[in-house]
């Protein structure tokens, strides 16, 4: 599950020219789709991935589903985990937020190893 909620504001938000912190580009990419990147790149993440924030992150075509964000972070984690099937719901999760631009599919593989 990937928390994509994150707004940014003042000057960090018009550089950037979006409020929500999935969407701000480094390298050529959203910092949300760098983060999806790293973890199908692990080799290592099966089932769904589930990104939970606004709609707006939907339209980047990530193979991701969608769950529109609540109010709150912890909210937030329970509406992803809600998600999943019951036979999902007995594995486990991994958690990432949207704003890990420098993740890789080597530093997924190492935090579960």
């Amino acid at each position: 599950m990937v928390t994509a909620g994150g707004r940014i504001s003042g000057p960090f938000a018009l550089a950037a020219g979006t409020t929500i912190k999935a969407l701000v580009s480094m390298g050529g990419d959203t910092l949300l789709d760098r983060v999806l990147k790293a973890l199908w790149e692990s080799g290592r993440v099966q089932g769904p991935v589930v990104v939970v924030g606004p709609v707006a992150v939907a339209e980047l075509g990530s193979g991701a589903t969608l769950v529109e964000e609540g109010e709150t972070g912890p909210q937030n984690m329970v509406r992803g985990l809600q998600t999943l099937s019951p036979t999902q719901q007995k594995g486990w999760a991994l958690l990432c937020t949207c704003d890990l631009p420098l993740l890789s599919g080597e530093s997924v593989n190492w935090l579960l190893d």
